[in-house]
């Protein structure tokens, strides 16, 4: 009993931490396929309990560390009692990580992740090394291999090239049921239509279509185009549609979205909620909130959907989106003639877009809270200028 309360207690503080604009120490999910987080149902705790990912991992007591997909470098860690997850970033600076993903963790906490740091890095190795016989991974070695690229020092060789930091280690709270709307399109094209029920039945409970609105905000204005082609709205030049699906009955062209995997459910207690995970993007050019680059270079940023006077952008948006997981999720087979097919309901744009206006509300406020008194780069003030966000009001 003391255990849980001491728990529920770090799991609070570990909120209001965040609330409180110490994002300096908040950080990254990733974009891997969905397959590398689907293919283990993580462990089955009995209540909604998340240990504080605050405090350092426990590096001396893991007892084992399982690679959970062939090909994708994300492994479950266990430690007595609770479980974590780890990841590795094809990105040689954390704070590519950092920043963009401090904004999806102010949209949901409970997704909580961060960079690793040196010494847990260290510590990780050093288990590593000590424990072979205890780490199932497809190919032995390779976690250590990884973790020592990200041990890297800047160090000159003799020739001249600078020997860099070759990744990014990152921590995250193991999911429990963990689905997202490509498993359940692929179990669907398969005769199985239960993921898609699963999924229609989360969307369809009040507040979830708001939720992912939030989770659309923070993409915005992180500029994240890897879960919808955002930059398709307001980038003439762009190919303004998502991903095309290959079916046995021919091709499918999605409007927006650009990846079904990264729309992702999970649960909280007794709950299936929407989760705001896998919200960095690789080739994002505004990963780094110290560089803006302009239309005046030829480059769109999809934070702009936040404006207020967007309004008619967040609109078609809202549409697509909801075209598009209504095109993946599948009609409904309804024996009345005149009953709808649709498995979201009719104002499930109105709500998204409702959420898209209070994500960006919880956005600003925070980024207020963070940096009242203090400096802002020009850049990051180039950002806020187009959201017409004033700091000071």
């Amino acid at each position: 009993m003391y255990r849980r309360t001491l728990r529920v207690v770090l799991y609070i503080a570990n909120i209001i931490y965040f609330c409180m604009g110490c994002g300096d120490a908040l950080t990254a999910y990733a974009d891997y396929n969905h397959s590398a987080y689907a293919t283990y149902s993580f462990f089955n705790y009995a209540e909604y309990v998340l240990m504080n990912l605050n405090l350092p991992i426990p590096t001396q007591t893991i007892q084992q560390i399982r690679q959970l997909s062939q090909g994708h470098p994300v492994y479950l860690v266990s430690v007595p009692n609770d479980n974590f997850v780890v990841k590795m970033e094809n990105t040689t600076s954390g704070k590519n990580l950092r920043q963009p993903l401090e904004i999806m963790n102010v949209i949901d906490p409970s997704a909580f992740t961060r960079v690793l740091n040196k010494e847990e890095l260290m510590g990780l190795r050093n288990w590593l090394q000590s424990h072979a016989n205890d780490v199932e991974e497809f190919t032995p070695g390779y976690m250590l291999d990884k973790l020592k690229g990200a041990l890297k020092p800047p160090m000159p060789t003799p020739n001249g090239i600078m020997h860099m930091q070759e990744n990014v280690w990152i921590v995250m709270h193991a999911q429990k049921n963990l689905r997202d709307i490509d498993g359940a399109w692929n179990k669907r094209l398969q005769g199985d239509k239960s993921g898609v029920k699963e999924i229609a039945a989360i969307l369809n409970k009040p507040g979830s279509l708001e939720k992912l609105g939030e989770i659309i905000a923070a993409d915005a204005f992180n500029n994240n185009n890897d879960r919808i082609n955002l930059e398709s709205i307001i980038n003439p030049h762009k190919d303004n549609h998502g991903k095309i699906l290959e079916t046995s009955e021919g091709k499918i062209v999605l409007k927006c979205i650009q990846n079904p995997g990264n729309f992702f459910f999970g649960e909280r207690g007794s709950t299936s909620v929407v989760l705001g995970l896998d919200s960095f993007d690789p080739n994002n050019l505004f990963r780094n909130f110290d560089v803006f680059l302009t239309t005046n270079d030829g480059f769109y940023y999809a934070g702009v959907i936040l404006h207020e006077n967007s309004g008619a952008q967040r609109k078609l948006l809202c549409e697509n989106v909801v075209s598009d997981i209504e095109t993946l999720l599948g009609p409904r087979n309804r024996k009345i003639i005149f009953a709808s097919k649709k498995r979201l309901p009719s104002d499930a744009a109105s709500k998204i877009s409702a959420g898209i206006r209070s994500g960006a509300t919880k956005i600003f406020n925070h980024i207020k809270l963070k940096y009242k008194g203090k400096p802002i780069s020009p850049a990051f003030q180039q950002r806020l200028n187009v959201l017409g966000w004033d700091l000071n009001t």
